[in-house]
């Protein structure tokens, strides 16, 4: 299983509007990897965006590769991933972004803030099940299970996970369809609905990035 630290999932980026973040990645896994800075536009800076053999060549196992990542007008809550075949199912990550010093959310300040990233569980190993798909031409075994911050829940023994709210990250990498809002590090209405609120959703499938409301009285995952 590759990680980031050694933590799944990996560790959290803050940051405020504006900024221009460095992160030197050291690859000590068996395979190139690229990561993802997504919902960042990184203006003038493809260079950084990490498409694996789009904007770069992976880095290689035992070498490093240093990421400028140039922050714009994006606010809220956004993730990293893993660029490089299916490889983001571990390797990712939420990327916090608080307002410019001197400057505040235009809402009312929360009660709290938690980010709640939900991500995908495959007890095999992940490269071995893309390369056996690809190889057969058929689709890809999905995940064995659904986690939240890691964890996948009471009916595992390994869990030991709390309820949380709002600032949602949603890597899913087998086609597991949850859409609840989808943005890229910009403001959106807030409605209520069911007894959650959440953003209108752009159309996009299986990956929610975006939640940015100042209170949630119930989130029902």
């Amino acid at each position: 299983m590759l990680t980031v630290n050694g933590s799944f999932p990996g560790p959290t980026i803050h940051a405020r509007r504006g900024d221009t973040i460095y992160v030197n990645v050291h690859n000590e896994g068996e395979y190139g990897v690229t990561i993802h800075w997504h919902g960042v536009k990184q203006p003038r800076n493809p260079w950084s965006d990490g498409p694996e053999n789009i904007t770069q060549c992976p880095i290689q196992p035992g070498k490093n590769f240093t990421y400028e990542i140039i922050l714009s007008n994006e606010e809220g809550t956004l993730w990293w991933h893993a660029h490089s075949d299916w490889s983001r199912a571990t390797v990712h990550g939420a990327l916090v972004i608080s307002p410019a010093r001197g400057t505040t959310y235009p809402f009312p300040a929360p009660d709290a803030e938690q980010t709640i990233i939900l991500g995908s569980w495959f007890k095999g190993d992940l490269k071995e099940i893309i390369d056996d798909a690809l190889a057969a031409g058929i689709g890809p075994e999905i995940s064995n299970s659904l986690t939240i911050n890691g964890q996948p829940g009471d009916l595992y023994p390994c869990s030991a996970g709390k309820p949380c709210m709002p600032g949602l990250v949603h890597p899913l990498s087998s086609g597991e369809a949850l859409e609840l809002g989808h943005g890229h590090g910009s403001y959106c209405e807030e409605r209520q609905n069911k007894g959650y609120k959440y953003a209108p959703s752009s159309g996009v499938p299986a990956v929610l990035l975006l939640i940015l409301c100042s209170r949630v009285d119930q989130m029902i995952v």
